[in-house]
């Protein structure tokens, strides 16, 4: 098993054929609403009242593997920074069930239903509304 702890790589199918158990990863943002990056910013841009963390299974398709454990934590800053230090510090604890999970065979958790979104490099107009919420980046 291989467990990426935020990586900012994309695995090809060889690497992701090698672990018996799979290839995971810690994103940092609730998934599948925040694929991509940045979810911080984003979950601040869009005005979201609750960022998360998400251990999933890699798969060729960006964020998209089932998910295997998941935590959510309110939104009690403007700060990117400090929303993502919150977020991974509520991490911890879904990287260690994570782990128990997949190693007793893990049911997915179910992903129906959910807002499903792909984010990646803020525009200037993004910028703009960020700030403009009161929003900052430290």
């Amino acid at each position: 098993m291989f467990l990426f702890c935020p990586f900012d790589h994309i695995a090809g199918p060889k690497f992701l054929s090698i672990p018996k158990l799979g290839t995971f990863n810690v994103h940092l943002g609730k998934l599948p609403e925040y694929r991509g990056g940045l979810s911080a910013f984003w979950v601040l841009r869009r005005g979201d009242p609750e960022a998360g963390a998400t251990v999933h299974k890699v798969t060729t398709e960006l964020d998209a593997g089932h998910i295997v454990s998941e935590v959510r934590v309110p939104v009690a800053t403007q700060s990117m920074h400090e929303l993502m230090l919150d977020t991974a510090r509520a991490a911890g604890p879904v990287v260690a069930e994570a782990l128990d999970r997949i190693r007793s065979g893990y049911v997915p958790i179910e992903k129906t239903g959910r807002q499903e979104g792909y984010y990646s490099l803020p525009t200037y107009a993004d910028l703009r509304a960020f700030y403009a919420r009161g929003c900052r980046l430290i």
